[in-house]
């Protein structure tokens, strides 16, 4: 059992060392730097997105597997427009950021869908409203984080 441990931290290992070689040796190949920058970002702002992240990241490969176990023309057929939606999505932001003048005016920015299509605030103003609705608040400790951290989330219920 011991060598199959050892076995396994060395595939560990060179799987890693392969990344870094592949990944981070070539500037214009770190991309993976670059999104995970940009999902701590979001994550910074918007608390609740990490968690969203989490599920959408175990839910997206649970739904290709069920679209597999459905049959290939199935899978074909759900994947394929969302892929090309996808590509279009990339193409035209690459388009707006490099080079906007040859789209026509109203594809220069992402102005013409709707806010909740373009921003994460509406969806904050949601997700806050609902995480308000679980948070349960006992009255002395949440009193005490008050006086500590000088929040007014609890001197706001004292009055009431």
């Amino acid at each position: 059992m011991d060598q199959l441990g050892y076995l396994l931290a060395l595939c560990h290992f060179f799987f890693n060392i392969a990344g870094i070689l592949l990944w981070y040796r070539i500037p214009f190949t770190r991309l993976p730097i670059h999104m995970a920058k940009g999902l701590g970002n979001i994550s910074a702002k918007y608390r609740w997105f990490a968690v969203f992240y989490q599920i959408v990241f175990f839910l997206i490969p649970l739904t290709v597997f069920g679209l597999s176990l459905a049959g290939w023309p199935v899978l074909v057929g759900v994947g394929v427009p969302i892929l090309l939606i996808v590509i279009l999505v990339l193409c035209l932001h690459l388009l707006q950021s490099r080079c906007p003048r040859i789209l026509p005016k109203i594809l220069q920015k992402w102005n013409c869908l709707p806010l909740w299509m373009r921003s994460l605030k509406p969806w904050d103003a949601v997700v806050s409203k609902l995480a308000g609705c679980f948070q349960l608040r006992c009255g002395c400790c949440c009193r005490l984080c008050c006086l500590l951290c000088g929040c007014k989330c609890c001197r706001l219920q004292q009055v009431l």
